[in-house]
């Protein structure tokens, strides 16, 4: 049993990248604008174009997730277009049921 866990948790690390780096190119590739849904529907293209200078959005996509990457390791998870709030603090707030959902998918997973 203490296998098995040992097993799954260092299958845990590759699987989160690979996941954070197919979603990242999902969000990125989707039409639409970044920019536009931040500042609104009807924003200039020189706002546009500032935002995305700013924001950094104007860089090559892997430059932008590996940036983001490693801000996401530093604990950093930047502030949330829509309310302008760091992200961090409302990820930890959910992060407790998040958590216990995982431990009792985790059990039923492996209880036999």
């Amino acid at each position: 049993m203490l296998r098995l866990i040992a097993l799954r948790l260092a299958a845990f690390i590759p699987t989160l990248l690979a996941t954070s780096a197919v979603l990242f190119v999902a969000i990125n590739v989707v039409p639409g604008s970044a920019a536009k849904a931040a500042l609104s529907i009807d924003a200039t293209p020189q706002a546009i174009a500032r935002f995305e200078h700013e924001q950094g959005l104007d860089r090559p996509l892997h430059v932008q997730y590996l940036d983001w990457l490693s801000k996401v390791l530093r604990g950093d998870f930047g502030t949330s277009f829509q309310n302008h709030l760091p992200v961090g603090p409302e990820i930890l707030a959910r992060l407790p049921v998040t958590l216990e959902l995982a431990v009792l998918a985790f059990l039923i997973a492996n209880l036999r």
